[in-house]
């Protein structure tokens, strides 16, 4: 039963969101419209460039206003929305862009789109006491060579710049981005909205894309039961199997070692904390080995899988020299995908109400390997406490956390320790019967007689506040 109320919450959020959207005059129809997309339900933006030339460099520019200022660094993606395979066999066809916006509301209104340095069309900027203009850029080049060639190459840059009526105008820098050198893309098929008002709406063209794979039938699911410790009330052994998400991150120095946790999102894509790749020290992804369906640490076993690491993207307002926890993330490409198993299957990315004050007191599970002590995994029971309980636990908190994380844990003296970074905090739905992903550990207190002593909250990055950032990012296969 609980499950109306929140389908009906996010409706009426859907509803609210067309409506403001179908307010919004285009100003170039023939290539660019709003979609809206499952997976994040949110509007998006979509480019479509009619016959684009071959064998050239293909430029494209696009700046939009918002009537807000943004509370980050992130001022949302541009990417093609096919990938590069079907980009080489069907020439002939149009080539289709995807905006994935900053913020889910306001929608922000488009003001120019240039390709190839031709300018295709112009509009109006919002307005409003707060103007924010944001422009993305994205750069590719497909030859007539397959697209795993060097002469393949797909970009994107973004930038922004808030002004005020007051005539007071701020500069955000641009934001480090990587190139990214992946050789091909998941196409997003598009289908209609079920809604005859919405169809009604030539802005809103109803197409959407295919939810990526966390979303898919085979996330979440766990199926062996818990075994218990006789030892502890809250430190558990666990099963092979029953955290099929789980992957152990290695580092090479003179032999793999643990370096931190993660979590699977898609078949090439895992989460984890960005302090573990980025901290007194940078790992390359060379120096990374991440292995899939591990159980027992240190041994060979049927069913694990090991992949290289091509890349791996900070969120952009990650900033290693701080003690905070807000947008330690990090997501992981791998060099080739794995196959869904019984063991390795993706966590769900968390799809309800991202609300903090309605997980409080509800139990989050921990997993991790409590190297060197144990060599299968660990089970933590971590139930959730608010802000205000967190911060009045300890002193250090006030620098540990931000509005953007969450504590949680039992202070009982279990607790993950080294190599436990970037583990996933589940809770579980016992409507669908599956995990949602909503949080990343990423902090706690240290304390110089013994830091792994679970005495204190641990610090957790909130995913549900970040999935705007996270989708884009997966979207690449």
């Amino acid at each position: 039963m609980a499950k109306v109320p929140i389908l009906v919450v996010l409706l009426l959020q859907l509803l609210c969101t067309l409506l403001e959207v179908s307010g919004q005059q285009s100003p170039c129809l023939e290539y660019f419209t709003y979609i809206f997309d499952p997976a994040t339900n949110q509007v998006m933006g979509q480019i479509q460039i009619l016959s684009p030339p071959k064998n050239v460099e293909l430029y494209l520019k696009v700046t939009l206003s918002i009537a807000v200022e943004l509370p980050t660094n992130y001022v949302g993606i541009l990417k093609v929305a096919q990938s590069k395979n079907k980009l080489v066999d069907q020439t002939d066809k149009p080539l289709l862009y995807h905006i994935y916006f900053p913020l889910p509301q306001p929608i922000p209104q488009l003001t120019g789109i240039w390709f190839n340095n031709q300018q295709y069309c112009s509009g109006p900027h919002t307005t409003g006491q707060v103007v924010t203009s944001i422009t993305l850029d994205h750069t590719l080049y497909l030859s007539s060579v397959l697209p795993n060639s060097q002469n393949s190459y797909d970009s994107s840059q973004q930038n922004l710049n808030t002004n005020f009526q007051s005539n007071i105008s701020l500069s955000t820098p641009q934001p480090t981005v990587p190139v990214y050198t992946s050789t091909s893309h998941t196409p997003l098929t598009q289908r209609p909205i079920t809604s005859s008002e919405i169809n009604k709406n030539p802005l809103l063209k109803p197409q959407s894309p295919v939810q990526p794979d966390q979303q898919s039938s085979e996330c979440g699911i766990s199926s062996p039961p818990i075994i218990y410790n006789s030892l502890s009330s809250n430190d558990m052994k666990t099963s092979r199997s029953q955290w099929p998400w789980l992957v152990a991150i290695f580092h090479f120095r003179t032999k793999y070692e643990l370096l931190c946790v993660g979590s699977i999102l898609s078949k090439k894509h895992v989460i984890t904390a960005a302090s573990c790749l980025k901290t007194t020290e940078s790992f390359s992804p060379d120096a990374l080995m991440a292995s899939f369906g591990k159980y027992l640490l240190n041994q060979n076993e049927t069913g694990t899988e090991y992949r290289e690491i091509a890349y791996f993207t900070f969120h952009p307002d990650f900033n290693s020299s701080s003690t905070s926890g807000d947008a330690d993330l990090a997501i992981l490409t791998m060099k080739t995908p794995v196959e869904f198993s019984p063991t390795i299957r993706p966590i769900c990315m968390w799809y309800t109400s991202v609300d903090l004050q309605k997980i409080v007191d509800k139990t989050g599970y921990i997993v991790w390997w409590k190297e060197p002590f144990t060599e299968e995994p660990r089970m933590l029971k971590a139930p959730i406490v608010s802000q205000e309980t967190c911060l009045s636990s300890h002193l250090q908190f006030s620098s540990l956390t931000s509005n953007r994380t969450f504590c949680a844990g039992m202070r009982d003296g279990n607790g993950p320790c080294f190599g436990s970074g970037g583990s996933g905090l589940m809770l579980y739905d016992p409507d669908t019967q599956r995990y949602q992903m909503r949080g990343i550990l990423s902090r706690t207190v240290r304390e110089p007689t013994n830091f792994c002593h679970g005495r204190h909250y641990f610090v957790f990055v909130d995913v549900a506040k970040y999935v705007s950032w996270i989708y884009p990012q997966i979207s690449t296969e």
